[in-house]
């Protein structure tokens, strides 16, 4: 099968406009071909341009997700306050999320998207493991109201068996005292 260059081009140019579609990729300048005119390339710099518009939402997107995450991780911690937090969280994880994003926002202000999309993808990284740390999801980090309501059927509903039990062991040892010292009392008697 023998594809004509004019239908390789319009197929080519649709293929193109919905790739672009695809992206949100805005273009100003027009194409004019043999089979029409139609919206490329946005620069004289070309695609690049289109791949530094691609870095800078997905380094946003990252950064966004980033400073949600650390914000709910410090909204945890400040809302918990029996919750300790390990020095391999704050120091490793969240300092070096905050470097890293640091770093994603400079490399944006020069230009270098493509380094400012990777470094805002270890800053999210990071800030993700600092918030799902095993050590933080491991432990339950309740309040004493919360843990009361939740035990205390429990513990009422064992206690109130343990101090049943308790009750009755006590009358029994009573009446089982009682018979033993009138037991003994008749010996006495009869010894002497």
């Amino acid at each position: 099968m023998h594809i004509l260059k004019q239908d390789h081009q319009k197929v080519f140019e649709v293929f193109i406009g919905q790739f672009r579609q695809l992206f949100d990729l805005k273009s100003d300048n027009l194409y004019v071909g043999q089979s029409g005119s139609s919206t490329l390339l946005g620069s004289e710099r070309g695609f690049s341009q289109n791949l530094d518009v691609l870095f800078r939402q997905h380094a946003c997107f990252n950064l966004r997700s980033c400073s949600t995450t650390l914000g709910s991780l410090s909204r945890l911690v400040q809302s918990l306050p029996r919750m300790i937090i390990i020095d391999e969280i704050g120091k490793q994880h969240v300092k070096f999320s905050l470097e890293a994003a640091k770093l994603a926002q400079s490399n944006a202000s020069l230009g270098e998207y493509d380094a400012s999309a990777i470094s805002s993808r270890q800053s999210r990284s990071l800030a993700e493991d600092a918030f799902f740390h095993p050590s933080i999801m491991s432990v339950s980090y309740y309040s004493f109201e919360h843990c009361f309501a939740v035990y205390s059927p429990f513990f009422l509903l064992v206690s109130l068996h343990v101090l049943m039990g308790a009750i009755i062991e006590w009358k029994r040892y009573k009446r089982e005292n009682k018979k033993y010292m009138a037991w003994k009392n008749k010996v006495n008697v009869r010894s002497t």
